[in-house]
């Protein structure tokens, strides 16, 4: 047997205070959000056929403040919980210009191509925003600056968070991002691989590339959609900061669909299939700068006289739902199409439907995963994913008295499968 890596974990490490304690959160307060669809600002010349015209999109990538947690509990009572500041992807859908963690969801038809061009408008007022975490340069990373991979300098590297103090190479501005297709088969120069990223003020990673001449802090990505109809999803994967880049809120649903495939036809859609991102996080009390309910990472890193910001794992307190703390969804008494994708760092969910008084478990089925539909509907009563995997699930609220309040449940140890049991009431 392989013998664990020295840096895995074998708990859960709490985050400290002050970080908002999760039972201070109310659950089942604010509705699920559903996240809107792109629509083309464009269509124009399919670069490799010219002989016909694809969907072209613009989604850019901005820092926004988004309430996230409830400003009221179950008696209209204020929290005085503040909003978190977020970087979403934004751009025009069928609500209007939309920018959200998650973002808009792409919805695209197997054999036509389209085209994105990702823009890095992260800056504010003309001034370069900073990292919302610290970036560890003491490994492998988009690095910007060109500092290389740092050396403890004398003293150590400064134990404090962002803002580093005067003296200190300037590690967290500007900020490298680049879009990456997840489960995609798409050419190599728009795949998003972590050496192709970008910066807001025109700098570029050795590997950047665009599919057709475009801004300096932008790329152009091509995405054939030949491959079966399935769920997949984008996110950052900028080298070295992913992880923040993730944790900032850069991620988003892409559903590709086939007009001839035979099975959709039967399946519930329009109102009836929600995509469902399940993200771990956990939040600032009250944000020293801001003043706001910002969200927490562990700024100690695993060996901080090496690697003084770098963690293996990160494993939050709460649960966030398409961006909101332990939603809810009214549902009808009628079968509901669910794309779930497991969007955190670290943290795997075993997952089951359970009746909130009766705690009669409800079964559902399963009809696809990352690569598109299974060969045979499977009948389950729980499901366990992991970071970036994606499951199809069919669920029957038909049999089931109005007003019933069905939980949707994870009871996966964390880290898996070995770690500490999830606290229940969390």
């Amino acid at each position: 047997a392989l013998a664990a890596p020295a840096y895995a974990q074998t708990t859960v490490p709490m985050p400290p205070a002050p970080t908002l304690g999760p039972k201070a959160i109310p659950k089942f307060v604010d509705q699920l959000v559903i996240p809107p669809v792109y629509v083309p600002t464009a269509y124009v010349t399919d670069p490799f056929n010219l002989s016909r015209t694809i969907p072209y999109y613009e989604v850019d990538v901005k820092e926004y403040t988004q309430q996230i947690l409830p400003t009221v509990d179950a008696k209209g009572k204020p929290t005085g919980f503040g909003p978190t500041t977020v970087w979403s992807y934004g751009g025009l859908t069928t609500l209007g210009t939309f920018a959200n963690s998650p973002g808009a969801t792409f919805e695209v038809t197997r054999g036509t191509p389209i085209m994105v061009k990702w823009i890095n408008n992260l800056n504010a007022s003309g001034k370069m925003l900073s990292h919302l975490f610290p970036v560890d340069p003491s490994i492998h990373w988009a690095d910007p600056n060109n500092l290389g991979m740092m050396m403890p300098p004398p003293g150590g590297f400064p134990t404090t968070p962002p803002p580093f103090p005067p003296g200190f190479p300037n590690v967290q501005t500007p900020i490298p991002i680049v879009t990456h297709l997840h489960g995609g088969e798409v050419p190599s120069g728009s795949d998003g691989g972590p050496e192709q990223w970008w910066t807001q003020n025109r700098i570029h990673g050795h590997d950047y590339n665009t599919t057709i001449t475009t801004d300096p802090n932008a790329a152009v990505y091509y995405y054939p959609n030949e491959q079966l109809p399935t769920t997949l999803w984008y996110h950052d994967h900028a080298l070295g900061i992913t992880r923040i880049n993730v944790m900032s809120g850069l991620a988003g649903f892409y559903l590709l669909r086939d007009p001839n495939d035979p099975v959709a036809a039967s399946l519930p859609s329009g109102a009836y299939e929600v995509p469902i991102v399940i993200q771990d996080r956990s939040f600032l009390a009250n944000d020293p700068v801001t003043g706001n309910n910002e969200f927490w990472y562990d700024a100690i890193g695993i060996d901080p006289t090496v690697h003084p910001y770098w963690v293996p794992e990160f494993f939050g307190n709460t649960i966030m739902v398409n961006g909101k703390m332990w939603p809810n969804l009214n549902v009808e008494p009628t079968t509901y199409r669910f794309r779930l994708l497991d969007g955190s760092n670290a943290r795997f969910y075993s997952l089951f439907f359970v009746d909130r008084v009766t705690k009669a478990v409800l079964p559902f089925t399963q009809i696809g995963t990352d690569g598109g539909y299974l060969g045979a509907p499977v009948p389950l009563t729980s499901l366990t994913i992991a970071p970036g995997e994606r499951a199809d699930i069919i669920v029957d609220f038909s049999g089931l008295p109005v007003g019933t309040q069905i939980l949707l449940r994870n009871n996966a140890k964390a880290p898996f499968p070995m770690g500490a049991a999830p606290q229940g009431s969390t």
